[in-house]
């Protein structure tokens, strides 16, 4: 009976009226999705908002005061920073900092003339009004090269090396506080094929040419099997560990 089955199988899948299921991806995040996620539950996360137009971002900037901003086109493909945008500028990316000085010019009614010169230029009152002032220029020079970037983003179409030519349209923008690297690595969970289970994958050169270093330093790339019913969580966190340590 078994056998028959199997050859009845076998003729319709040649046949072509039953084809072989394949696997679809049902769940695709855009980064800020993936920020909210990741910040409910407790993860370290600066701050950011989500944009449709300049109008919305101007708006929820209003207390949104920094000395750098990152624009990053929401678009579900990698290499976004070194992509371009169709009919737009040649040396903007999909990712952008938005960064600046402006120059002060500061107005002091105060007398020097019965203070000694290093005792005026040594107060802190005076002090402490310049670089506020001064930030506070700094602060709506940048915001407004963020919206500037926003407008030059939002309704283009974002070419990267995972779009193929056609590339794909920009309908949100995340705007976020630039910080400071120090270090960047990588860590995904995949699902692999070869044991039907999810996959830690490690790196500690991580960044946005992962796919590279992959490639020319495999050794650089470290993988743990998440077995359900074989290891407790201690062990993976164990594993895990390791893999840092070797980086190190």
């Amino acid at each position: 009976m078994l056998p028959m089955l199997s050859r009845v199988s076998q003729r319709i899948l040649q046949s072509g009226v039953c084809k072989p299921l394949q696997s679809v991806r049902m769940l695709n995040l855009q980064e800020y999705q993936s920020k909210k996620l990741l910040e409910d539950y407790g993860c370290c996360i600066q701050r950011f908002i989500v944009a449709s137009s300049r109008d919305e971002a101007e708006q929820q900037m209003q207390d949104f005061n920094r000395r750098r901003y990152m624009v990053k086109s929401q678009v579900l493909a990698g290499g976004r920073g070194k992509g371009r945008f169709i009919g737009g500028r040649s040396d903007l990316g999909g990712v952008a900092v938005a960064e600046g000085y402006a120059q002060v010019n500061i107005r002091c009614h105060y007398s020097i003339r019965d203070t000694p010169k290093d005792k005026f230029y040594s107060s802190k009152s005076l002090r402490f009004f310049v670089e506020h002032y001064d930030s506070c220029l700094l602060h709506l020079n940048n915001k407004q090269k963020a919206l500037s970037l926003v407008e030059e983003m939002v309704g283009k179409i974002l070419v990267t090396k995972q779009t193929g030519k056609k590339g794909l349209p920009v309908k949100k923008v995340l705007i976020c506080e630039a910080v400071s690297i120090k270090r960047e690595t990588y860590l995904a969970i995949l699902m692999d094929r070869e044991t039907n289970g999810p996959m830690v994958v490690y790196s500690p050169a991580g960044g946005m040419d992962i796919e590279t270093v992959a490639a020319t330093n495999p050794e650089l790339v470290f993988k743990v099997i998440l077995h359900f019913f074989a290891m407790d969580e201690f062990v993976y966190t164990w594993q895990l560990s390791c893999c840092s340590l070797r980086s190190v």
